[in-house]
């Protein structure tokens, strides 16, 4: 928190993965659209060709992820496209692709089956690649946040202000 009582963003993602696990248990369905979204944010992070507010860069900066952590690696290589099939999805439709299966069982991803807890545990591993990576750490400190009422505009602005 700065001192003007604001979170960094990297704070809010450090705060809010500790609560997913919460969420999973009792709400699976839900840690599912806020795990698929994330992936793109760490994308974003970590993706030197883009940034935290530029637009229109959504599956680059979520495939970037998948490409660049190692953790998210095997979601790249999945039968399934994971941007396609969960992330566009689950953020525009509160619905998964109808070619795969969110479960709260493991994972089998042969078999297209995501796991809840699996799937966490990746989104944790792959946060703590990000968090090694200062470039990308320092992106996300100077973007600070606060709850604002709801506005109009797409995914990244429907619920947050950023300050700039």
């Amino acid at each position: 928190m700065n001192n003007d009582g604001y979170k960094s963003f990297s704070d809010i993602i450090e705060e809010d993965l500790k609560q997913l696990s919460n969420l999973m248990e009792q709400q699976p369905f839900f840690a599912f659209v806020i795990l698929s979204i994330i992936i793109e944010v760490f994308g974003r992070c970590i993706n030197p060709a883009s940034g935290i507010h530029v637009s229109g860069k959504s599956e680059e900066d979520f495939n970037y992820a998948l490409e660049h952590l190692t953790s998210l690696r095997k979601y790249k290589d999945a039968p399934f496209n994971l941007y396609t099939s969960l992330r566009c999805n689950l953020a525009h439709a509160l619905l998964a692709g109808s070619d795969i299966i969110l479960t709260t069982e493991p994972s089998n991803l042969g078999k297209k089956k995501i796991g809840v807890r699996d799937f966490f545990n990746d989104i944790n591993a792959a946060w703590e690649e990000v968090k090694k990576d200062e470039k990308a750490i320092e992106r996300l400190r100077k973007k600070e946040i606060i709850i604002s009422g709801p506005s109009s505009g797409g995914t990244h602005s429907s619920l947050t202000k950023i300050i700039r």
